[in-house]
């Protein structure tokens, strides 16, 4: 598995793809808002995620904190509801510590845990395309790392592989 700077670095690159992002991301310090993530999620799902354009924005660690639970709530309804699957507990992205610390292995945990959810949704298509056109090395990153999170541990059994292209 490759290391958690990798694999930000990949997950960057493809968050970086999606349009309509009110900034682009350079470093993980730029997920750690929950603001990009939010906005990548309301591109997966507009009427799910919509919340996105009411949230306050600050730079206290109670607004950023107050953004990732709302967003995470949102992430594990849509999980739950739309995908029929749940989150591990091992999985769960401790959000005061994103917030916090900016703990990568944290934020590694919550982007790929939306990767997953956009490679599962009803427009997974447009995504798998995405990351297809991403440069190899990123390709094979996400891949290693979005299987992970998948087939180990983040979805129940109650998940059907069909779900899958």
């Amino acid at each position: 598995m490759a290391s958690v700077e990798a694999a930000l670095d990949a997950a960057i690159c493809w968050v970086n793809t999606f349009p309509n992002l009110s900034k682009t991301c350079s470093t993980a310090d730029d997920l750690a808002d929950g603001i990009t993530l939010f906005e990548v999620l309301a591109n997966i799902d507009p009427e799910w995620f919509s919340l996105v354009d009411r949230v306050e924005r600050g730079n206290s660690w109670v607004i950023r904190f107050n953004i990732l639970k709302t967003m995470y709530k949102l992430l594990l309804s849509y999980v739950e509801e739309i995908l029929q699957g749940q989150i591990s507990p091992e999985d769960t992205p401790d959000l005061n510590m994103i917030v916090k610390d900016k703990d990568l292995l944290e934020i590694q945990k919550l982007v790929y845990l939306i990767m997953v959810v956009a490679l599962l949704c009803p427009k997974k298509a447009d995504y798998i395309y995405m990351i297809q056109n991403l440069d190899p090395q990123h390709q094979q990153i996400i891949m290693l790392n979005v299987s992970s999170v998948l087939f180990f541990s983040l979805f129940s059994v109650h998940l059907k592989f069909q779900y899958l292209v």
